[in-house]
């Protein structure tokens, strides 16, 4: 797959709409919870022992950041039949990473991974929690197991280039990422993947035209604003000399203009 050319006039145009938007942006304030856990909580009050009810608490606390919370409903409803306990134990998997917990973690997402040896996902899942925790050398042989299980996988490869990385083995996580692109029918969200590895490596390795041309491809791919500002990043990087006359010819002119007008206040003209 070859790369396209970022051209300077494109790039420019995408810096000075970065911009704009970025001055006009307003972020959202984040819901601390969903409106429906009010009358989940009014549902447990009538009838304590809904399992189902209770896992769709737990899904809305997840959802509102509040993983210690659901960590806590979800372990409530190991072994109960009308739970789906795959479900149970991908949620507990996630939770306890996310919450730092190493050994319930890695417990869960182990013990889910037991129940299914040929899932390449749940095997590629143990790998990230192992990773998470800064255990490379421990998550490859399940990123591998993986891979084994689902050798096209643009996902599974990703993760494999950042053990690579991670390692700092970033020549060869540039050489496995460019062959991942060349996977035949590889799903554009996957690409958007690689591309973004490509970004990230060839941004350690100095390579800013390279990085610039990953960046924007991923862009171009999923039409997301954080790939916009990282291909800004790295066309700053790539052009960094051009930038730095262009700003200072834009401070010079700021500093000319209203030298100007404090000087005509000055002489109250």
């Amino acid at each position: 797959m070859s790369f396209v050319f970022v051209s300077k006039p494109r790039f420019f145009l995408s810096l000075m709409l970065f911009l704009v938007l970025g001055v006009f942006a307003v972020q959202a304030q984040p819901l601390s919870l969903n409106q429906k856990v009010p009358v989940l909580l009014q549902a447990l009050e009538k009838d304590p022992n809904n399992a189902k009810v209770k896992a769709e608490l737990a899904y809305l606390y997840a959802q509102g950041m509040e993983y210690k919370r659901a960590a806590e409903i979800y372990q409530s409803l190991l072994g109960r039949e009308e739970i789906n306990q795959d479900m149970l134990l991908t949620e507990l998997c996630f939770l306890h990473t996310s919450l730092r917990e190493k050994d319930k973690a890695l417990s869960y997402c182990g013990d889910l991974a037991k129940r299914h040896p040929q899932d390449a996902l749940l095997m590629d899942n143990l790998g990230l929690s192992h990773f998470k925790f800064a255990d490379f050398q421990g998550a490859l042989p399940y990123f591998l197991k993986a891979l084994s299980l689902n050798p096209n996988s643009g996902l599974i490869r990703y993760h494999v280039a950042q053990v690579f990385l991670a390692f700092q083995e970033n020549q060869a996580a540039r050489t496995w990422l460019k062959n991942t692109l060349e996977i035949k029918g590889l799903p554009d969200q996957e690409q958007v993947l690689a591309f973004h590895g490509l970004y990230q490596v060839n941004l350690l390795l100095k390579n800013y035209d390279e990085a610039l041309q990953a960046a924007w491809q991923a862009y171009q791919l999923s039409q997301n604003g954080l790939y916009l500002g990282k291909t800004i990043y790295a066309g700053i990087k790539a052009y960094q000399v051009l930038v730095y006359f262009i700003v200072s010819a834009v401070l010079l002119w700021f500093c000319y203009y209203f030298g100007e007008r404090v000087n005509r206040f000055l002489k109250n003209e």
